[in-house]
């Protein structure tokens, strides 16, 4: 019995304790729990006021990009610009210096040209000229040598045909003969056949002193060949004239 009162006085003496000590832990929850809920409440302004900073920032970021990118397009605008007009300007320059300096070469080019064309034509036409001269020097020494071939061969005939004509006795006839024979050798190349004309002019004076006579349509031909010959000639001539006379 003594017991049970024991406890109860116990528990009635730790009762209040206990209540006091439960009413202060709920008020400590309690101020614990309105201290979160200002805190929340700041929070949550807090992440009002960074969501509207943010929004602020990126409008601003946004508004940044668009003006850069807006004065950067302009920029890039003006210079494409300017830029193709002074492309057509220097595209222009650069043709006419072009064509200024084309121009200039080809001239140089065409003096250069026809100053080598000019020196090539009097060098080919001093060639020519030399070859042409030598070929026709060498020319002319074959046709003389071939003109005095034929004439010897001429004067070669006559003597056969004086042979020939004295058989047949006609002293008119050789006499013409003899006349042709100094005639024809007075025409061939070198002194060395004066001997020959000498002979013919002898030959004739003989014919002459034996009668033979001139046709008269021969006396001007004769006349004038006479008259023709050298001085060395003077005795031979002096002879057949007087025998002309004579007759």
């Amino acid at each position: 019995m003594i017991r049970v009162i024991s406890l109860m006085l116990l528990i009635s003496f730790c009762f209040p304790v206990i209540a006091v000590d439960e009413v202060a832990n709920n008020k400590q929850e309690s101020d614990y729990v309105i201290e979160l809920k200002i805190n929340k409440i700041k929070l949550e302004e807090q992440n009002k006021l960074l969501k509207s900073s943010l929004n602020d920032l990126r409008a601003s970021y946004y508004w940044s990009l668009s003006f850069a990118a807006t004065f950067l397009l302009l920029f890039l605008g003006v210079n494409v610009y300017f830029f193709r007009n002074r492309y057509k300007d220097d595209k222009e320059y650069l043709l006419q210096k072009i064509d200024a300096e084309s121009k200039k070469i080809i001239e140089s080019s065409c003096d250069l040209i026809e100053s080598k064309v000019d020196g090539l034509k009097s060098e080919v036409s001093r060639h020519i000229s030399e070859n042409l001269k030598k070929s026709v020097s060498g020319m002319e020494s074959k046709v003389s040598s071939l003109s005095n071939d034929i004439q010897n061969s001429r004067v070669d005939i006559i003597k056969l045909n004086i042979e020939n004509t004295k058989r047949t006795g006609v002293k008119a006839n050789v006499l013409r003969k003899y006349f042709e024979l100094s005639r024809e050798s007075r025409k061939l190349k070198g002194p060395h056949w004066d001997w020959q004309v000498s002979e013919g002019l002898e030959e004739m004076y003989k014919l002459l002193c034996d009668g033979a006579e001139f046709d008269p349509s021969e006396s001007s031909e004769v006349s004038g060949f006479l008259n023709g010959l050298p001085e060395k000639f003077s005795d031979g001539v002096h002879k057949v004239r007087t025998k002309l006379r004579g007759k």
